[in-house]
């Protein structure tokens, strides 16, 4: 790798550090001590290691896998492990693998343990379905795989970079652990080719150590401590307290309790990378008719929501995207009294208390909220009011794992229809949209096969039209954004200059405190 080109990776995955002064021997000391572990608490729990499992994602955010293409800081996409990804005809396309990669293991990353990788993927995990039925990956040279699909597929730089979906790891090594034993044991077996490496991951922890063989520089810590940590104020408590560097998810009132304090900092994206949205279930009355989902959508105070109720933390969605992307439209509003238009027209009528109801059933709704997203509760609160001012009768219900809630039929029994919060990332500027877990799950079936062309003849095909089918098809009627989401962290002293990436990638080889 050139200086040049080493350069410039570095501007595009490094986390920015503000670099403060220290004195005498405290300095001198420190320099030959060296960093301690980074200590991270998250609400969500690091579920599985193995890449084909779900709950197996956080090895993007944590700097413990890495995969064939990225998304830049800057916008678009760019390969990573790859040195470049080349199109062959409209059902092939060339991957060529960058020289000098090892897995943790020692193991070279080649075209063979390449191809098993991508093949593993799309052979096993199910998000993978969707997007490649049927593709294959195979070794076609030292370096080179050529990944064919079934069907020409315009995002397939977008799929490869996408984090949930291609980490690149050792198949030998996971088929050999997973052969005599189980998932928790991948740890210590170098599967991956990151910075850092799973050493041990318990219900409550994550613990990773640097990998010094890393190809893209010396990482800067001895290794990482992820701790599982549900409750948000016992996060916020543990970096105040000097007992961990970082807290992610913090609650919208973290504004006001960190306000003149110089113990312990508050840190955001720039630009929203994630949204929270209101998935409501349209399988179940009366979420499944049309009227009362416009009505919904109409209700809701988007910039309410932002601005008044989460202060100013989020972002006011306009649509599904931030209006920087080629792809965004704005595709949401509110007016309540074209609302009550609908309802009226729908034939639910107001009764007793203001709520409405038809042939003797209430037009109820449950709003699902979970522990790990605090502000979903909060948000909650806010919509069940902007709801219940245009004749809804919502019932907030906070649920230990949403996921697992929202995959069960029909999700919660009557009386009332659930609409789920839910966190969907946006991809970056340039990077083909998609459909995420937790948006309407039963319309991906109607979607797929339409995937790749526009809805209308006359618009331009391409990736960033993509991004309007979806929007119109999601237009009030299978899912709401309620809010665009920088993420923020809160962060301790030493870490008090700590930047949120763009692409929301939290750790990368060069994170480090200031110093």
């Amino acid at each position: 790798m050139t200086a040049a080109r080493r350069a410039s990776l570095a501007r595009l995955i490094a986390v920015g550090i503000v670099v403060t002064t220290a004195s005498g021997a405290g300095q001198r000391a420190e320099a030959a001590a060296g960093p301690e572990p980074l200590r991270i608490l998250n609400s969500f729990k690091a579920e599985a290691i193995d890449p084909a499992k779900p709950g197996a994602h956080w090895c993007y955010e944590f700097a413990y896998c890495e995969y064939p293409m990225q998304a830049a800081d800057e916008g678009g996409l760019e390969p990573w492990l790859l040195s470049s990804l080349d199109p062959v005809d409209e059902l092939t396309w060339r991957l060529t693998v960058r020289p000098g990669i090892t897995f943790q293991n020692g193991r070279p990353v080649d075209g063979e343990a390449l191809a098993a990788s991508l093949q593993r993927q799309i052979d096993l995990f199910a998000q993978v379905t969707p997007f490649l039925p049927g593709a294959t990956a195979e070794a076609a040279g030292a370096r080179e795989v050529l990944l064919r699909t079934s069907k020409p597929t315009a995002i397939v730089p977008a799929l490869l970079a996408e984090r949930s979906l291609f980490p690149v790891y050792d198949v030998a090594a996971v088929e050999r652990v997973l052969a005599g034993g189980e998932d928790r044991d991948l740890a210590g077996a170098g599967i991956f080719t990151a910075p850092y490496a799973v050493t041990e991951l318990t219900a409550d922890r994550l613990t990773l150590e640097r990998y010094d063989g890393y190809w893209a520089g010396m990482p800067a810590l001895p290794g990482i401590e992820v701790r599982f940590v549900t409750d948000p104020q016992a996060r916020i408590l543990a970096v105040q307290n000097g007992e961990a560097d970082i807290a992610l998810y913090p609650p919208s009132e973290v504004q006001d309790t960190l306000a003149g304090r110089d113990d312990i900092f508050l840190r955001r994206q720039e630009v929203a990378q994630e949204t929270l949205r209101l998935a409501p279930n349209v399988g179940q009355p009366p979420l499944d008719e049309l009227a009362v989902r416009r009505a919904a959508a109409l209700a809701v105070d988007y910039e309410a929501l932002a601005q008044d109720v989460m202060g100013g933390l989020y972002d006011v969605a306009q649509g599904m995207y931030p209006s920087d992307h080629d792809y965004s439209l704005v595709t949401q509003r509110t007016d309540p009294a074209e609302a009550e238009r609908i309802l009226d027209e729908a034939g639910w009528v107001e009764g007793a208390g203001g709520v409405r109801a038809r042939d003797g059933q209430p037009l109820q709704l449950i709003l699902l909220t979970y522990p790990q997203q605090p502000d979903t509760a909060t948000h909650a609160v806010a919509v069940q009011d902007q709801l219940g001012r245009v004749g809804f009768d919502v019932s907030i219900r906070q649920v230990e794992d949403v996921n697992a809630t929202i995959t069960e039929e029909p999700w919660v029994p009557p009386p009332g229809s659930p609409v789920a919060f839910g966190c969907a990332c946006i991809p970056a500027r340039g990077v083909a949209p998609r459909l995420h877990s937790l948006a309407a799950m039963r319309a991906r079936r109607a979607l797929r096969a339409g995937r790749n062309r526009t809805l209308d003849a006359d618009r331009p095909s391409g990736w960033e039209h993509q991004g309007w089918d979806i929007a119109v098809i999601f237009n009030g009627t299978l899912s709401l954004t309620a809010d665009l989401k920088p993420f923020p962290v809160v962060v301790g002293p030493a870490y008090q200059g700590y930047e949120v990436s763009p692409v929301r990638r939290l750790v990368t080889y060069q994170t480090a405190p200031a110093s």
